[in-house]
């Protein structure tokens, strides 16, 4: 992959990440809908403690996370699409669901953001997230995972195409996973 030296077009995708980050926290859930692509893929692996391929001996490659990761017939923590996205976005407004009341605080710190071509008019993207959660009186937690993207430019704007997150758990501590991340 070729990495993105454009200043212009690194500025443009910071902006479009510490934004979407702004909107998640002040709940603009709804509006963050506008960000996906049509076609959005919303994936997290599970993520296990797996030994080490012995036939990688001496490779870096027996450190890949990739290892890690559920695949195939192992279900991810999350695999969404447009629809349950939106589902998720606008349950906090129905007025129906208790896990949203109260609602929950965050506050998301965007890091180590790295832009490489991907392809015609797509680019993938690398970012850290540390999010900070609190629900209740004592209920704060701290979530840290790597985003995977793919934004695709559609109508000049930047939309989420694909988003694969990869959390540092493997047995999931914090109360909820529910949370758009």
């Amino acid at each position: 992959m070729k990495a993105v030296n454009n200043l212009k077009t690194v500025h443009q995708i910071q902006q479009f990440y510490y934004r979407e980050a702004r909107m998640l926290d002040e709940r603009q859930f709804q509006s963050w809908i506008d960000l996906l692509a049509p076609g959005i893929e919303y994936t997290m692996p599970n993520r296990s403690n797996c030994g080490v391929d012995i036939k990688l001996k001496n490779k870096e490659e027996i450190l890949n996370i990739d290892q890690e990761l559920s695949t195939g017939l192992q279900p991810h923590i999350r695999d969404d699409n447009l629809m349950t996205l939106t589902f998720r976005a606008n349950r906090p407004t129905s007025g129906l669901s208790m896990t949203d009341n109260p609602l929950t605080r965050t506050r998301r710190s965007i890091s180590n953001i790295e832009i490489y071509k991907h392809g015609h008019k797509t680019f993938k993207v690398y970012n850290n997230v540390n999010m900070s959660y609190s629900k209740y009186e004592k209920d704060n937690h701290q979530y840290n995972f790597q985003r995977q993207d793919v934004l695709q430019v559609i109508d000049g704007g930047l939309k989420i195409l694909q988003r694969k997150i990869i959390i540092e758990w493997n047995v999931i501590t914090a109360p909820t996973l529910a949370m758009i991340l």
